[in-house]
């Protein structure tokens, strides 16, 4: 078996890079990146709930199915959804009746620190009585700067049956 060798291309003569170069004043420069970062769209960091369902369902006496809830913001590059930084945080769950009278007020806790992942467990005399709830979850910060999600717009609805 015989081997072809391997010839260079001549380089006496210019490539049409150089020749382009040239005639334009090509500055080399990474002209992408800095006109995407000019570019970068700025996404809102409030923080969401992020819940498996709207409507959570649970029988009158019951302990489980837990409550589990997911802290969320949107990221700074591409605006992606990522877990809120839960550290130094207290957490309560408010639930009112339908007529928005405070039933319970209890502390939540945090089940998954990387990926925000809260829960409460529910114990035998929280909800006493069957019909539809609405809850609101507060974040407490080490510096006593709070919060409570969701907004005055989308309440989270627990229903409560035989």
């Amino acid at each position: 078996m015989s081997e072809t060798p391997v010839t260079n291309p001549p380089t006496s003569q210019p490539s049409n890079f150089d020749e382009f170069k040239s005639q334009v004043d090509f500055e080399i420069k990474n002209w992408i990146d800095t006109k995407t970062w000019t570019k970068k769209r700025v996404y809102d960091q409030n923080p969401y709930l992020s819940f498996a369902d709207q409507k959570f369902n649970i029988k009158l006496g019951q302990l489980k199915p837990y409550f589990y809830a997911y802290l969320r913001q949107k990221g700074e590059l591409f605006g992606d959804d990522v877990a809120f930084d839960l550290s130094g945080y207290t957490i309560y769950m408010y639930l009112y009746d339908s007529n928005h009278n405070l039933v319970m007020k209890d502390l939540m806790e945090i089940t998954n620190e990387t990926c925000a992942e809260i829960c409460y467990k529910w114990k035998e005399l929280d909800i006493q009585k069957c019909g539809f709830y609405t809850c609101e979850i507060e974040f407490i910060d080490s510096d006593n700067n709070s919060f409570k999600l969701p907004d005055d717009k989308v309440k989270f609805e627990i229903i409560v049956s035989k």
